[in-house]
């Protein structure tokens, strides 16, 4: 029995010491971008008592990048709360987080990566494991944030192990190098640990604004070989997509029962297709997707997934990362769509691309800009560089 313990104790104890050298230690940096989460949850829940009817955006990071929620907020006498952190966070934590701050008069937009629709994020998210590091401060012992916590890891050790898995599958093929263990090996470190908690400038605790925005000078324009076309462009998943549509309808039943509107906005996206034929089956895809939400989901869509594709000179860095020109536009489409909803205006959508689309496409984009341009003037207000 004793020998028996004994092995016991050293399965375990080698275990800890790969776990140790695999994953980075739990540490908690108080200006990462993920430890914003904290931020945003409060100013969900602290602004419950307040007189003035919210806007609540639900997303990932593009929502975070292309949203300038003060703009629109302005605009339409609504309190904002831009929501969007991390697309690897998954659709459920997105929902679920927010659903106890939501009362009477909420309008809230889900406006989400296509990603979250088609594809598995909230059964498979290593970030989740990074994200819970950014949560070991003081406040997370507190009652609201323990649960908060405990929503984030539901399923973790099912992740965790597959997370653990994937990390012996890169070193034995690390060892299989011979010549480059080290190099293999002091990349993966660094890939792991210091990427990790030293995020590049623009992804920081301290770059949000007061209503979940991040607030920097973004003038770069991505290239097209930096670019990665969406999985949603070549083909969607219907059983991962199936059970997206059963959350956000869930979701959004809870949000009418306690008086509150739910909406969807299909996200800004750079497009980029190499031929004629690859962007008529993109758009192909995107009208059956768009056909297929609009059917079965229990919520108005405000917009269509062609009119939020754009030209890759508004982002600067990802796909649904906007850089300041396309964060302005991005913003005021939000806001006519919005504000025509508010008014009691039925979204007045396409059922299909138009026959012209692709013809047409960068000269109706430079209509928005001009477009833009003359709202800022007239409005006498300057967008959020």
């Amino acid at each position: 029995m004793r020998k028996y313990l004994q092995n016991i104790a050293l399965f375990f104890s080698a275990f800890l010491i790969m776990l140790f050298l695999i994953c980075p230690p739990l540490r908690y940096d108080p200006n990462a971008y993920l430890a914003s989460c904290t931020d945003k949850l409060d100013r969900l829940s602290n602004s419950q008592k307040i007189k003035a009817q919210r806007l609540i955006i639900l997303g990932g990071s593009g929502a975070a990048f292309s949203t300038n929620s003060e703009l629109i907020g302005k605009e339409l006498s609504l309190y904002p709360i831009n929501m969007g952190l991390h697309g690897g966070l998954g659709l459920r934590w997105d929902l679920e987080s927010a659903l106890p701050y939501i009362r009477k008069g909420d309008l809230i937009v889900i406006r989400e990566e296509y990603a979250k629709f088609t594809m598995s994020y909230d059964r498979n998210s290593p970030n989740k494991y990074v994200y819970a590091t950014y949560m070991m401060d003081s406040r997370c012992y507190s009652g609201s944030n323990i649960k908060r916590y405990m929503l984030l890891l539901d399923n973790y050790w099912l992740e965790y192990i597959r997370f653990f898995q994937s990390r012996i599958a890169q070193y034995q093929k690390i060892l299989l190098l011979k010549s480059k263990v080290k190099v293999k090996m002091k990349r993966l470190w660094e890939i792991r640990c210091l990427k990790a908690f030293h995020p590049s400038p623009n992804y920081s605790r301290l770059y949000f604004s007061s209503s979940g925005d991040i607030n920097t000078n973004r003038t770069r324009s991505v290239t097209l070989k930096e670019m990665k076309t969406p999985r949603i462009f070549e083909r969607w998943n219907p059983t991962s997509l199936k059970k997206s549509i059963n959350l956000i309808n869930h979701f959004a039943d809870c949000c009418n029962k306690k008086g509150a509107k739910v909406v969807l906005m299909y996200p800004l996206i750079a497009w980029k297709a190499q031929s004629t034929n690859q962007k008529q089956k993109h758009l192909k895809n995107l009208h059956e997707l768009n056909a297929y939400l609009r059917k079965h989901l229990r919520l108005e869509i405000l917009n269509t997934p062609w009119s939020a594709l754009a030209p890759p000179r508004y982002f600067f860095n990802t796909q649904y990362h906007a850089n300041s020109l396309g964060m302005n536009i991005g913003s005021y489409l939000e806001m006519k769509a919005l504000r025509h909803f508010a008014a009691g205006g039925k979204a007045a959508v396409e059922q299909e691309p138009p026959p012209n689309f692709l013809e047409n496409f960068e000269q109706n984009w430079r209509k928005i800009e001009l477009e833009v341009e003359k709202s800022r003037f007239n409005h006498n207000q300057k967008l959020s560089q």
